[in-house]
């Protein structure tokens, strides 16, 4: 049943944005983190696009044959792209996570017949779920950071560069999985671990939202206009499986 869990994963991705779409009330919430993956995501790919000649010379040797030199352009290409869409990811989490965790909030309270009830809001609350929302995405940044170094210096040695690329493309889907998985998993108070455990006991599903996650990251436009709807539809998909595992 793993190509359905995958497919049934892929399929957050539209679902999300049409639900959103669909809820006016959840769109004051979706406002301001598109703002900040806008301008980030602008200053990103400026910075990447800088290194694309490098990363060419990185990945393929240094006098490649005529017919290498498009694929390692295109590869390359989509490496700085991809880099420059986590980054923006990366710290447009930090910077916008507790609107995220508002908009999960919302989109739970709309979807589920059993939506998790909150603490009632307060100065107190609001500033503790701020903090620990800016935590979680640090946290999550150190521990993509962790692992995407050591594949991306794997992704420099020719010919095993291809192998490294394939295990970057992986870890960065499983990872947005699980950045767009937090902010209702967050909610919980769910601890770092148990969160990556329970990514890994759906793993089909994880993964199917993660590699069409990964795919909309290199259409960088997309990402600054989809963002929320992605914490939607990952929101979602948690929804649909503690349903189903109730």
């Amino acid at each position: 049943m793993a190509p359905i869990g995958f497919l049934k994963g892929a399929s957050y991705v539209p679902r999300g944005l049409w639900f959103l779409l669909r809820n006016p009330r959840a769109w004051p919430f979706a406002v301001l983190p598109m703002l900040v993956n806008a301008v980030l995501l602008v200053g990103f790919l400026f910075a990447a696009w800088h290194l694309h000649d490098n990363v060419m010379g990185w990945i393929g040797p240094d006098d490649p044959a005529v017919w290498l030199e498009v694929p390692i352009w295109i590869l390359s290409a989509l490496l700085v792209v991809l880099g420059a869409a986590v980054s923006t990811l990366l710290l447009g989490g930090i910077l916008s996570g507790p609107f995220q965790e508002k908009l999960s909030e919302v989109i739970e309270g709309i979807a589920s017949e059993d939506p998790l009830v909150e603490e009632e809001l307060s100065l107190k609350v609001l500033a503790m779920d701020t903090v620990g929302a800016m935590l979680g995405a640090t946290e999550r940044l150190g521990m993509f950071l962790l692992f995407v170094l050591p594949l991306m210096a794997m992704t420099l040695v020719p010919v095993v560069g291809i192998v490294g690329v394939v295990l970057l493309y992986t870890w960065s889907s499983f990872f947005l999985a699980l950045q767009f998985s937090d902010p209702y998993l967050a909610r919980r108070k769910i601890p770092r671990m148990e969160k990556i455990g329970r990514l890994r006991g759906q793993l089909a599903m994880s993964m199917g939202f993660g590699v069409a996650l990964t795919a909309l990251m290199l259409v960088p436009l997309l990402q600054i206009v989809l963002s929320p709807a992605l914490v939607t539809g990952g929101t979602l998909m948690w929804i649909d499986a503690d349903g189903d595992e109730a």
